[in-house]
């Protein structure tokens, strides 16, 4: 080795590089760091981003399951009502038969008490004051009773008297005045008042030979109308009819228009 010989030192060889050639170098240092920063930001973004990935998988399913787990919820609270809603109509119902049921077991017990309490008028002790006689009125005479427990109201009668070869054709009682609308028949009583007559003038030699013959006979009917204490309207019909030569007091029932109480046939 030469004696006096120097070697340059870096900072020597530094000063001596241009200054082009300074800053190429600086540049291609703070780019060669600026990668490297990067590609490690990088590299750590995307393990964040496939740790967070799972994550959001992970909460994803996490939330389904909530999901399926709050539908579940609600599909038995839609069930649970609509068993509520179906016990209640059940209940509604039975609710109501039985109330209907009550009902009807007051109203006939309603019924039965004031069929038991009402009065009841009948048609008794018609009978003739004596046998047709040609040109005299003949007379027919019946009474009322109330064999009911309370009075009988606003008692009326329709009466229809007929010297015929048969039954009479059933009477339109709406165009007949009922005789008396307003009487009173209390109960346990008999109203013997009760007549009527057939005009002397339609009993002629012929329907007296006629009547005698059995080939007619006296026919009466009677519709007697009134109501009860407790507001029910009711009334009753007979037909009763007389052959020449019966017992004054014989009146027997007719063959087809029979006794009615309240539009039902009792015999």
């Amino acid at each position: 080795m030469e004696i006096g010989s120097h070697k340059p030192t870096l900072r020597e060889k530094w000063h001596a590089v241009s200054l082009n050639n300074k800053f190429i170098v600086i540049f291609a240092g703070v780019s060669a760091f600026a990668t490297l920063a990067y590609s490690g930001f990088a590299g750590w973004q995307l393990i964040e981003i496939r740790r967070g990935s799972k994550d959001t998988h992970e909460l994803a399913e996490a939330a389904k399951r909530q999901a399926e787990k709050a539908e579940a919820i609600s599909n038995s609270a839609d069930k649970a009502a609509e068993a509520m809603r179906t016990n209640n109509s059940q209940s509604k119902d039975a609710l109501e038969k039985t109330l209907a049921q009550s009902k009807a077991a007051l109203d006939a017990s309603i019924k039965s008490f004031r069929n038991d309490q009402r009065a009841w008028v009948s048609v008794l002790d018609t009978r003739l004051d004596r046998e047709p006689v040609i040109a005299q009125e003949l007379i027919v005479r019946y009474a009322l009773a109330n064999t009911g427990k309370t009075p009988a109201m606003h008692v009326g009668v329709k009466t229809g008297i007929f010297l015929s070869a048969g039954e009479p054709i059933k009477s339109d009682w709406e165009n007949d005045k009922l005789t008396n609308p307003n009487g009173v028949l209390f109960p346990a009583s008999i109203n013997r008042s009760g007549s009527i007559s057939l005009d002397g003038g339609k009993i002629s030699f012929a329907t007296l030979q006629a009547y005698q013959s059995h080939l007619t006979a006296i026919y009466l009917r009677v519709r007697v109308e009134y109501d009860d204490v407790f507001g029910g309207h009711h009334w009753i019909e007979t037909c009763s009819v007389h052959g020449s030569g019966e017992p004054l007091e014989y009146f027997n029932g007719c063959t087809i228009l029979k006794t009615t109480i309240d539009g039902e046939i009792t015999r």
